[in-house]
């Protein structure tokens, strides 16, 4: 039973968010090394944006070439079962990607709303 294509979309699937994470870290070293923009880099917060862009970007590719070699594997292989399993694992992963950015843009949002409240509070404060 060959499972070739099946073993290396489940190998790639799994190795994806701890590959992005690798990543991720990778460049916010580079960054905070270099400290191109002068900023504290002491801060848990410096040049955090750029580093989750290159690892979810990885994260991206990883996951997408999974999928297109496990759709190979469900053409091409004897037994289909490791394909399968790495686009349910994908589906799951790109499920609860969604969900998570559907969360923080729900909190991004609170947060807007608390600041702008806060203010206006202090400006009506301030008019007194």
């Amino acid at each position: 039973m060959k499972q070739k294509f099946g073993t290396i979309a489940l190998f790639i699937t799994a190795l994806s968010f701890p590959f992005a994470v690798l990543v991720g870290k990778i460049t916010e070293l580079y960054l905070k090394h270099a400290n191109a923009s002068s900023v504290d880099i002491t801060s848990k917060s410096a040049y955090t944006h750029t580093s989750l862009i290159a690892g979810i970007t990885i994260l991206g590719l990883f996951i997408i070439v999974a999928a297109i070699i496990s759709l190979i594997g469900l053409k091409k292989d004897e037994n289909i079962r490791l394909a399968r399993i790495s686009l349910i694992t994908i589906g799951c992963i790109v499920i609860l990607s969604l969900l998570t950015y559907l969360v923080q843009t729900r909190i991004n949002t609170l947060e807007h709303s608390y600041s702008k409240k806060s203010i206006n509070t202090f400006l009506q404060n301030i008019a007194r």
